[in-house]
């Protein structure tokens, strides 16, 4: 009698839900996003790709890449003084030209301005950022473009942008280029998906 009653106790509990961040599902929803063309880098998907020459990456039967480029993270971050990119960061736009790019650096990320603020970026500002780094095996002194869309909330705010950066002479481990979005300076809720196009040039 007793485990019977014990047994119905058990079935009538309910179970509980797990919760999750909230920064989670800006995440997981980006990557289901971007999952439609792209290359991928495990759940992330970086696209959609064209088929030109030198690019990295394509839907469909792409030209062969650049050799030596991948694209290791895209996350939101709070902004510190040690957070790439850190406080303060930005004041000014550094997306660079085919003529004059931005120089990257052996062995460190180089925070690539999406957005600037005449301040910089504040102290716990949510910033989104995507990676993209160069290996020893990339072409050396050698210029890329990095076409970036990001979709946010709300809509309006969603943009295109151009970068140019310029790979160092010698390559020792790895170099690459931080692309940051302060979603806190442009008064935006959360991204709807991203698309990052590199074109050797």
């Amino acid at each position: 009698m007793y485990s019977q009653r014990r047994a119905a106790a058990v079935r009538a509990r309910r179970p509980q839900r797990q919760r999750f961040p909230r920064v989670l599902y800006w995440v997981i929803g980006a990557g289901a996003i971007a999952l439609s063309a792209g290359f991928a880098v495990g759940s992330l998907t970086f696209g959609a790709f064209g088929f030109s020459p030198h690019q990295a990456g394509a839907s469909g039967v792409p030209a062969s890449p650049p050799s030596g480029i991948s694209f290791p993270l895209a996350e939101g971050i709070l902004v510190s003084a040690t957070s790439v990119p850190a406080e303060g960061a930005c004041a000014t736009s550094n997306l660079g030209t085919n003529v004059t790019p931005t120089a990257l650096t052996n062995g460190s990320n180089t925070t690539i301005c999406l957005s600037t603020h005449a301040g910089g970026f504040a102290l716990g500002d949510i910033v989104y950022i995507l990676d993209v780094s160069w290996n020893s095996t990339a072409p050396l002194s050698t210029v890329f473009e990095v076409q970036v869309y990001m979709g946010v909330v709300p809509t309006t705010n969603s943009f295109t942008a151009t970068a140019y950066v310029k790979t160092s002479a010698s390559i020792t481990a790895f170099e690459g280029a931080t692309l940051a979005l302060d979603m806190t300076q442009t008064g935006d809720t959360g991204p709807t998906g991203f698309s990052v196009l590199v074109t050797q040039l």
